[in-house]
C-alpha cells in the first residue's frame, strides 16, 4: 500500500494505519431488499395476530392472476434468510476483489498535530502521483457516492446536470405568479366580452362571487403556487440533482451547494422574475435597452406589492404552520390512519409510526435560503415600501421562536460541519447589500436623483468588497483548518477504523440504516442515484 508506506515513512512514531475506501453499492442495495422483505414479514405476522389465520401470497401471478398460492410467512422468512445470506457473501466480496478498492483513503494518526500536518501537505510519492489531502470529515458527514466517482465521470456528470440546474432555477415561478397578482389589471384594461363585465363591473354591481374571486386571484394564488413551489418541487428536484454531480464529498458541502442553487433561485426566479415579470418589464426591457436603470426602479415600486404580499403570507401562515407541521412526513400519516383499515389493520405498522415520528433532520440548504429570501426583500424594498418591514421583522421573531422549540425537541443534526455554514451566510448577506446599493440608485434615478445615485455607486461597492475580503482572509482559514498550535496541545486519540468503514461493509451491518447516507434524512430523498 503506497498510501501507508509514504505516510509511515513521513510520521514513523505517530502514523496508525489507512483505510481505503471500497465501494459498496451491491450490499446498499441487498440492504435496501432486505428492509423490504423484513417489512413484510412484519405485515403477514401482524395479520396472522389479527385475523387468527395464517395469510397467504401468490408466487408467479401476473397483475392478480394465476399463479400459487403459499403461506406468506414462511415465504418471506426464507426469502430474509436467503438476502441476509446474499449481503454476507456480496461484503466478502467487496473486501477481497481488488477492483472495489478506490482511489481514496482515511489515514489516522495517533495525535492531532500529525494529522493537521499531513491534511496542509502537498505530497509526492515515488510512483510519480500527487496526494491531495485535506482533512477528514467526520463519520457522520461522508458522501460514500461522491467518494466512488473518478474525476472525468464527475466532469460529465456536472455537464449532463447543468441544463437541468438551469431550467429549475430560471423557470418563472415568480415570473407566472406576479403575472396572476396582476389578472385585474390584465382583463379589466381590455374588453373580453361577459366575463370581463362580470369580473370588472363596479363594487356595487359585482356579485360577491366575482369579489371573491378577485381577492384570491390577486392575492392569495400568486403567493400559495410560488411556497407550494420552493417547499414541494424545487427541494427533491435539486437535492437529486446535487447527488448526481457526485462531487460533494461532504454531506455538509453537499448542503451548502443545495443553499447556493437555493439563493440563486431565490435572486434570479423569485425577485427578478417577480418584478420583472409582474409589470412585463422584462419584454420592454429586451426591446428598448436604454435606460436600464430608471426602468428596474419603477418596476420595482410597482412590484412591491407582490412582495410584500409574499412576505406577509409567510409571516401569517407559513410560520404559525411550521410550529403544527414541522415536516410534511405528518400529512403521510395521516393518510396511512385512514387507509390502516381498508387494508385489514396492516397498513400502518409500529416501524411505519415511529419512522413518522422520529426527528427529522434540519434542511439548512432549503431553510436558510428562504430567510435570506426573506431578508434580501426586506432590505430592497426598505427605503422605497417601507411597510415590508414590520412583516419581515414579525418573520425572523416568529420563526425565530419556532426554530428555536423544534431545534430543541424536532429536528436533529445529520451532520457536524463545524460552522462551515455561516461563510456562506455571510457571503450572501455581502452580496445583498451590494444588490440594495445597485436597486436603491435605480430608484433614485426614476425619481430624477442621478447625483446621489452616482454617488452610491461609487462610495459603497469598495468598502463592501474590502471587508468582505479582511473577514475571509482573518477568519476562513482558521475556520477550515485547525491551527496547529492547537493541534500541538490536542492529547493524544485512538480512533476505532470502523468508523471510517461504510456501514454495509461493516461487521453486521453495524450503523446502517435507510436513512443514514442522507444529507436531509426523514424526507424520503434518494439515497443514489445513476
Amino acid at each position: 500500500d503506497i498510501v501507508a508506506a509514504v505516510f509511515q515513512q513521513m510520521f514513523p512514531n505517530t502514523f496508525f494505519c489507512t483505510i481505503p475506501v471500497r465501494k459498496d453499492e451491491g450490499v446498499q442495495k441487498l440492504m435496501f431488499r432486505w428492509a423490504a422483505l423484513t417489512k413484510q414479514l412484519e405485515i403477514a405476522e401482524t395479520k396472522l395476530k389479527l385475523w387468527g389465520e395464517r395469510p397467504s401470497v401468490k408466487l408467479g401471478a401476473v397483475m392478480g392472476f394465476g399463479g400459487t398460492s403459499t403461506d406468506a410467512i414462511e415465504h418471506f422468512r426464507g426469502q430474509v434468510r436467503e438476502v441476509e445470506e446474499e449481503i454476507k457473501q456480496a461484503r466478502n466480496d467487496a473486501w477481497q476483489d481488488s477492483t472495489s478498492r478506490l482511489t481514496s483513503a482515511f489515514v489516522l494518526f495517533y495525535d492531532q498535530f500529525s494529522a493537521t500536518v499531513a491534511a496542509q501537505s502537498v505530497i509526492h510519492p515515488e510512483d510519480g502521483h500527487i496526494f491531495s489531502t485535506q482533512p477528514a470529515p467526520g463519520p457522520d458527514d461522508i458522501n460514500w457516492k461522491a467518494l466512488w466517482s473518478t474525476s472525468k465521470s464527475r466532469v460529465v456528470r456536472r455537464v449532463i446536470a447543468f441544463p437541468l440546474l438551469l431550467t429549475i432555477i430560471l423557470f418563472p415561478a415568480g415570473l407566472f405568479s406576479a403575472a396572476i397578482a396582476n389578472i385585474n389589471l390584465a382583463l379589466c384594461n381590455t374588453y373580453i366580452g361577459s366575463a370581463s363585465e362580470w369580473y370588472c363591473g363596479s363594487a356595487i354591481d359585482q356579485d360577491p362571487g366575482s369579489i371573491l374571486f378577485q381577492l384570491i386571484s390577486s392575492s392569495a394564488i400568486p403567493s400559495l403556487l410560488l411556497s407550494v413551489w420552493q417547499t414541494v418541487v424545487m427541494p427533491h428536484a435539486l437535492y437529486s440533482l446535487t447527488l448526481f454531480q457526485a462531487d460533494s464529498y461532504l454531506k455538509s458541502k453537499m448542503d451548502r451547494k443545495i443553499a447556493i442553487y437555493f439563493l440563486m433561485w431565490g435572486f434570479v426566479n423569485v425577485f427578478l422574475g417577480g418584478m420583472l415579470g409582474g409589470m412585463l418589464e422584462l419584454a420592454n426591457l429586451i426591446a428598448d435597452p436604454q435606460d436600464v436603470l430608471a426602468r428596474i426602479g419603477e418596476s420595482m415600486v410597482r412590484a412591491a406589492n407582490f412582495f410584500t404580499q409574499f412576505v406577509q403570507l409567510q409571516t401569517l401562515v407559513i410560520a404559525p404552520l411550521a410550529m403544527f407541521q414541522p415536516h410534511g412526513g405528518l400529512w403521510f400519516y395521516f393518510i396511512a390512519m385512514l387507509l390502516h383499515k381498508r387494508c385489514g389493520g396492516c397498513c400502518l405498522l409500529e416501524r411505519d409510526v415511529n419512522q413518522t415520528w422520529e426527528a427529522k433532520s434540519y434542511r439548512y440548504g432549503r431553510e436558510i435560503p428562504i430567510h435570506m429570501l426573506i431578508f434580501l426583500l426586506g432590505t430592497i424594498y426598505c427605503t422605497s415600501s417601507p411597510g415590508i418591514l414590520p412583516f419581515c421583522l414579525a418573520y425572523f421573531v416568529g420563526f425565530w421562536m419556532v426554530r428555536r422549540y423544534q431545534t430543541m425537541y424536532v429536528f436533529e443534526r445529520c451532520y457536524e460541519s463545524g460552522g462551515l455554514f455561516w461563510p456562506l451566510v455571510f457571503d450572501a448577506i455581502i452580496y445583498f447589500l451590494l444588490t440594495f446599493q445597485i436597486f436603491m440608485s435605480a430608484v433614485l434615478i426614476t425619481f430624477n436623483a442621478a447625483l446621489p445615485a452616482g454617488i452610491l455607486f461609487i462610495t459603497v461597492p469598495a468598502p463592501i468588497f474590502l471587508f468582505r475580503r479582511y473577514c475571509h482572509a482573518r477568519f476562513n482559514t482558521t475556520a477550515r483548518y485547525l491551527p496547529l498550535e492547537m493541534a500541538d496541545r490536542a492529547p493524544p486519540a485512538i480512533l476505532d477504523p470502523a468508523l471510517y468503514i461504510s456501514p454495509p461493509l461493516r461487521h453486521g451491518a453495524a450503523g446502517w440504516h435507510p436513512e443514514s447516507r442522507k444529507a436531509w434524512s426523514g424526507y424520503g430523498m434518494a439515497t443514489s442515484v445513476v
